[in-house]
């Protein structure tokens, strides 16, 4: 049986561990030993053939930088010490960018000998940082690389020093873990709308607002809640633009984290979510939305473009144009039936294309190409 540890210092402390489990129940389902290292904010959960180890202790619970780099390179040490002992062959990481903090991962994992398997989220950093150096030097140490789209392959190939294997592997569905809720058409109400994540600038919830305040002047049954944390972001200019907007009658907002414990109760509560990103490479937010059972409405990326057919499974619109997206919602809120068939089709597709057993055959496949 193939063994692999799956590392994954944030689990539980950010959402990760629905993918993370997601990826480890569908490697134990393909007759592969899993040994996924995470946090301690990860919550247990028991599948055939998959160990969990908490070996991430206190890189949460300090604000201190410098403890909490002592504590997130620890962490790796154990689990690298811990995977080499228990003999596995495959250690697969998960990065969302690749810097300066990947390369002292990378400088831990070099005294170790293993294949190594890189999950790359996001191929560009959204920070905006100048990461050539990092970026080149850790490239330079993974043996294979899993993406989640054609678009985050085609930029990979570009970066990469060696034309080491690029394996297309999407992102699988959250059903496992959350409930799929049901729903019911209400034309005597609003059309009530949720934009959920974490807020920055490339998410383009100004976009949303804008766009919102085209619509309500044309229909004012549309109502948007917030339900996200400011990144990076000025959450003055959030609150400033909802205010000139004239839209503090319409719009409610959430703006901080978001417990597990309460996210079904936003999806629950809604029509539509509305994702108007200026980029991205994956959208967890996507296929958590169209899980809980909720129709999604994406700007025109190529990266939504591969999971939403328009009209279809979902509504596109084009991106950065608030015009356009205003058309979209004053659409629905005219056409709430077609929101019934729309959901089933999303439904159908995410079953069908995002399983983890499928996913699981895939990865482990991949290793031993």
């Amino acid at each position: 049986m193939h063994k692999i540890a799956l590392i994954d210092p944030v689990g539980g402390h950010g959402g990760m561990d629905f993918y993370d489990y997601g990826l480890a129940q569908g490697l134990g389902r393909n007759q592969a030993e899993v040994y996924y290292f995470t946090s301690t904010q990860t919550n247990l959960r028991t599948y055939p053939n998959v160990k969990t180890v908490l070996c991430f202790k206190k890189v949460w619970d300090t604000s201190n930088k410098w403890l909490r780099l002592f504590f997130f390179l620890k962490g790796y040490f154990k689990a690298f010490q811990v995977a080499k002992k228990a003999g596995v062959e495959t250690v697969h990481l998960q990065f969302f960018d690749l810097g300066w903090l990947n390369v002292l991962v990378m400088l831990v994992l070099s005294r170790f000998k293993f294949q190594k398997v890189l999950t790359l989220h996001d191929v560009s950093s959204f920070k905006g940082k100048n990461v050539g150096f990092s970026e080149n030097f850790i490239l330079k140490r993974f043996d294979k690389f899993v993406v989640h789209n054609r678009l985050s392959y085609a930029e990979l190939l570009d970066k990469l020093p060696k034309k080491n294997p690029i394996a297309i592997i999407p992102h699988g569905n959250y059903l496992p873990f959350v409930k799929e809720l049901a729903y019911e058409v209400h034309t005597d109400r609003p059309l009530k709308l949720l934009f959920f994540g974490q807020i920055k600038k490339v998410k383009g919830l100004d976009v949303l607002l804008e766009a919102l305040g085209l619509a309500i002047q044309e229909n004012p049954d549309i109502r948007l809640v917030i339900a996200g944390k400011p990144w990076h972001d000025e959450l003055s200019y959030y609150k400033e633009l909802i205010a000139v907007l004239d839209l503090t009658e319409v719009v409610t907002t959430h703006f901080e984290y978001i417990p597990n414990e309460a996210v079904a109760s936003y999806f629950e509560a809604c029509d539509a979510v509305i994702l108007p990103y200026r980029k991205i490479y994956q959208s967890g937010v996507l296929l958590l939305a169209m899980s809980y059972g909720r129709v999604t409405v994406c700007s025109d990326l190529p990266a939504f473009k591969e999971v939403v057919d328009d009209g279809v499974n979902g509504y596109l619109f084009e991106q950065q144009n608030a015009q356009d997206l205003a058309g979209v919602l004053l659409k629905m809120a005219q056409h709430k039936a077609q929101l019934l068939q729309v959901r089933e089709q999303a439904s159908r597709k995410l079953k069908n294309e995002f399983d983890w057993s499928e996913i699981g055959a895939k990865t482990k496949a991949f290793y031993n190409v």
